[in-house]
């Protein structure tokens, strides 16, 4: 619910377009995201905002994806992704992996101050994702970030 939270940021309990705009904005995914997100989840076809309900009802249907993709990647014994397991995903991606390209996820990836992602953290970059693109492989996670 904290993330629902963040996003409605007059905290009336919808959340609009330009929120999640913002949103997208802040972690540099493309802009049309955002109506993708609201169109997934607003509850008529004329409605301009979402509330917690329809929030909710997306993440229950994303979840599952979202978790296996968590799971795939190289984690520590608590749970967390820390930079080190971050150059392991990255290198058994096949993606480029060095210092620059771990702390861009860590950064985008809103870590704590700790330097590692929880799967909270990784759960909400990956709830803004449309569906089509939420995919089971973490290497398309990785190409946002690093694109």
């Amino acid at each position: 619910k904290r993330f629902f939270e963040e996003l409605d940021r007059d905290g009336d309990g919808q959340v609009t377009l330009e929120d999640l705009e913002i949103a997208m904005r802040k972690r540099r995914l493309p802009r049309r995201y955002a109506r993708d997100f609201l169109r997934c989840t607003r509850s008529n076809f004329f409605s301009k905002s979402i509330g917690w309900k329809q929030f909710l009802s997306l993440m229950e249907q994303k979840e599952p994806t979202i978790l296996r993709a968590y799971t795939t990647l190289c984690l520590s014994k608590s749970g967390t992704l820390h930079k080190n397991q971050i150059l392991t995903s990255l290198k058994s991606a096949g993606l480029p992996a060095n210092e620059d390209n771990a702390s861009a996820m860590l950064r985008y990836l809103n870590s704590d101050s700790e330097g590692s992602i929880s799967y909270g953290h990784f759960r909400n970059f990956m709830l803004l994702l449309p569906s089509e693109r939420l995919e089971d492989d973490p290497r398309y996670v990785c190409g946002i970030l690093l694109g």
